[in-house]
């Protein structure tokens, strides 16, 4: 993406105006805070089912460790 200092320069050179260059500010400020569709958001144990789940894998490592 662009730098500020590059947006500057487009300012002064005419190429952009003012407004133009604060409104893409702006808009890639926004993008780049949203978070992305695919990210996924990791939780551990956030249900009561996932204490069951945990307990299993508990007991399964120590069945294997036991066997093994």
């Amino acid at each position: 993406m662009y730098s500020q200092q590059e947006l500057d320069d487009a300012v002064a050179a005419g190429a952009i105006t003012a407004d133009s260059a604060n409104a893409l500010r702006a808009f890639i400020s926004t993008q780049r805070s949203a978070s992305i569709v695919d990210e996924e958001q990791f939780r551990l144990i956030t249900g009561f089912n996932d204490i069951f789940v945990a307990l299993a894998s508990v007991i399964l490592l120590v069945a294997v460790s036991w066997i093994g």
